[in-house]
């Protein structure tokens, strides 16, 4: 994610668990750009593995969500009620094209099923 250092999802987990407040920037902006490390293996060893040649494809959950449907979600989770604070932003919406890699086999995965198996896990 473009201005952003490290895990950010990682770092939300933590302030969640430890009741801190997320601060959230530009909560309607939606982005695809998470995807778990599940649905990238399966991915590789199933189906990439066995084609041939080098290859660069981009990979990513199915839908677009917003930032704060994915707080939302990451926060229910982890069994914590979300308070946040709301930054404005002008950064664009993210998504990933994911359709080379699907050619290859790839399931683009849920990415609200995803944050809320991250949020849930110790």
């Amino acid at each position: 994610m473009p201005g952003v250092k490290g895990n950010f999802i990682s770092g939300w987990k933590s302030k969640l668990k430890r009741n801190e407040p997320l601060i959230l920037k530009g909560c309607e902006k939606t982005t695809n750009a998470f995807i778990d490390a599940d649905s990238i293996l399966q991915f590789v060893i199933h189906d990439l593995l066995p084609s041939s040649g080098p290859l660069t494809l981009n990979v990513g959950a199915r839908s677009p969500e917003s930032f704060l449907e994915i707080a939302k979600t990451l926060a229910a989770g982890v069994g914590k009620h979300l308070e946040y604070t709301e930054l404005d932003t002008q950064g664009e919406n993210i998504k990933i094209n994911t359709t080379l890699a699907e050619s290859f086999g790839f399931t683009p995965p849920d990415l609200l099923s995803v944050i809320k198996r991250f949020g849930s896990a110790l």
